[in-house]
């Protein structure tokens, strides 16, 4: 159990249900003539110590990063060698940092056993000292410490291109650094574009273009033919209709798995021959179009399935990060006018994905073996943004109506633990799975949506403003998910915290007092400035504020920030400057008047 814990104390991400889940979905006799490459061959080998292998959007890059590790592990794992994979994902960029990712290395490379092995040592003591994480300096020495007990190393790293820009800049130098060692022999794949190559590839670099091999879309698109019941049914008896589909789907799937994976989906659906014939001669060539199409299936299948993919799409294009499938299912379960959330409005998960015509996927997180829902591609994800203003003009006021309904709930759940963790075994998290999305990001979506909140959405939230008891429950998790300190704050340094400008002026309105001061003596300017909410709607700046009322400890602190103006100007033509001089604050003329800060 100590090993566990040590374990999870290194990495939240292990990556193998994502390598697992993958794998299961790939076809078998796919991707062998990346295995066959002479490139992959000299790799694997040991000759060459990286592997570049770039590919378009859709091509199969995931999968074959999948088989990769696969083969690895079949043909090649035995004592002294090890395999390693991270699966970079757009979608958890705030889970993927650059400790997670190179922990994760660590604790997939430890050695088997019931023990911390001697060569982490050291992190295991900071972790009995219970510390909150553990340092990157610390995480990288002693993954070279563990390197050293190996005579090779494959590491296979999919999607760098879905890393966040500042992750990826730390995690290829670190690469770089740790593959001085000699048994270090990695992988790449990722979208060929020239944030990724100027970091990581020169003209030496070996390399193998990922491309949607025809014979392996032939043998895809023949295994869906035998798996999709009704359309085995129609096709079954008739050989040429079948060559005719596998020719014209990869003719028009142009080098793209997903296209080819979209248009099957399409064919999947009808009903009788002449159906599917009108749909092969008419299958789009480009991805944008694809998801047009698939579009209009989803809109002919009936309002209330149209409806409720409608929805799913809204959460998940405009969620703040990836959600379960709990939390997907509790917030469209929260209906008009309801108190509670009635088990009975629970809609099954597999009608959830079914409605959205093969858009949505089911996978299995790595951490506790927690479900989530997510967009097939991120290309999906890039067209709903696209297309969101559209389909869905009211999401942001959606969403956050959602969200202030939740946090009014009389039956409030809190963990009572020592710590919060993302377990749902628990029958309390099971009750309110989505609590801790709403606790941690209920301001953003207000702010998001503010102006355009109903009548009777402003009165809920007020009416959780006001009530002590749901307020402290509230942002004691909300601190515990943001590793925050104890702090005992009021609702109007919330309201600051997530520059909620309306409801600031809601709350004054009732006799808040602007200068409250939280647990540690700030101000809810001081919340503003610290969270980067740099305007008001009259234009005005924090600074501009605190220039205007004498807060010289305020004005320090945000001149002390490289993104602040200290001669912005407001709607009026008012700068900082010139409210301090208006009002006599001598000392924050002074300092505001220090050289290269006013014109």
């Amino acid at each position: 159990a100590d090993l566990r814990a040590f374990s999870d104390w290194l990495s939240p991400l292990t990556f193998e249900a994502t390598q697992r889940g993958f794998f299961l979905k790939s076809t078998v006799g796919t991707g062998d003539w990346f295995l066959k490459d002479a490139e992959f061959q000299r790799w694997t080998a040991g000759h060459t110590k990286f592997l570049w292998c770039p590919g378009n959007p859709g091509v199969g890059k995931t999968m074959l990063a999948s088989i990769v590790v696969e083969e690895l592990r079949k043909h090649y794992l035995q004592p002294g060698v090890g395999v390693a994979c991270i699966f970079c994902d757009y979608n958890k960029g705030g889970a993927q940092t650059i400790t997670a990712l190179i922990g994760s290395l660590l604790r997939q490379l430890m050695t088997s056993g019931s023990a911390v092995p001697d060569s982490l040592s050291s992190l295991y003591n900071c972790f009995k000292s219970r510390l909150s994480h553990a340092d990157l300096s610390d995480l990288t020495s002693a993954l070279r410490s563990q390197l050293q007990l190996y005579s090779r190393v494959y590491l296979v790293i999919d999607a760098l291109d879905e890393c966040s820009d500042s992750t990826r800049d730390q995690f290829v130098s670190t690469i770089h650094a740790l593959a001085e060692s000699d048994c270090l022999h990695v992988l790449i794949t990722s979208r060929d574009i020239s944030s990724v190559v100027q970091e990581f590839i020169n003209d030496s670099t070996p390399r193998i273009d990922i491309r949607a091999n025809e014979e392996d879309i032939h043998t895809y698109i023949k295994h869906r033919l035998r798996s999709e019941r009704k359309l085995t049914r129609l096709v079954e008896s008739n050989e040429a209709l079948q060559n005719d589909i596998v020719a014209r789907v990869t003719e028009k799937a142009s080098g793209m798995f997903l296209l080819a994976r979209l248009h099957i989906d399409s064919l999947a659906s009808k009903l009788s021959l002449l159906a599917l014939r009108k749909a092969l001669d008419t299958l789009p060539k480009e991805i944008h179009a694809s998801y047009n199409e698939t579009m209009v299936r989803i809109r002919a299948q009936g309002e209330e399935e149209c409806k409720l993919a409608h929805q799913v799409f809204m959460w998940l294009t405009y969620a703040r990060r990836q959600l379960s499938v709990a939390e997907v299912q509790h917030a469209l379960a929260l209906l008009p006018d309801m108190a509670e959330i009635d088990p009975e409005a629970i809609v099954d998960v597999e009608i959830l994905t079914s409605v959205c015509a093969g858009l949505v996927v089911v996978v299995e997180h790595d951490y506790h073996w927690r479900k989530f829902i997510r967009f097939v591609h991120y290309t999906a994800q890039e067209y709903f943004k696209g297309e969101g203003s559209i389909l869905f003009p009211d999401a942001r006021a959606s969403i956050a109506t959602t969200c202030i309904k939740y946090l009014s709930f009389d039956n409030f759940w809190l963990p009572r633990d020592r710590h919060v963790d993302d377990d749902d075994s628990s029958d309390k998290s099971m009750e309110k799975p989505l609590l801790k999305y709403v606790a941690g990001y209920w301001g953003h979506h207000v702010r998001d949506s503010e102006a355009s909140l109903c009548a009777s959405t402003k009165e809920l939230l007020m009416s959780f403003l006001h009530n002590p008891v749901k307020v402290t429950r509230v942002m004691k998790l909300y601190r515990r998910l943001n590793f925050l300190s104890r702090l005992q704050v009021y609702p109007i340094h919330i309201v600051a915290m997530f520059g909620l400008y309306e409801t600031m002026t809601l709350l004054l309105n009732t006799g808040t007092s602007p200068d409250s001061c939280d647990s540690k003596g700030a101000t809810p300017l001081i919340h503003a400035a610290e969270n980067g909410h740099s305007k008001s709607e009259g234009g005005r700046t924090p600074l501009s504020y605190a220039a205007g009322l004498g807060r010289k400890e305020v004005v320090q602190l945000l001149l002390q920030r490289q993104d602040v103006d200290a001669d912005s100007r407001d709607k009026a033509g008012r700068t900082p400057l010139s409210r301090a001089a208006a009002n006599g604050h001598v000392d924050v003329i002074i300092q505001l008047l220090q050289p290269d800060l006013v014109d």
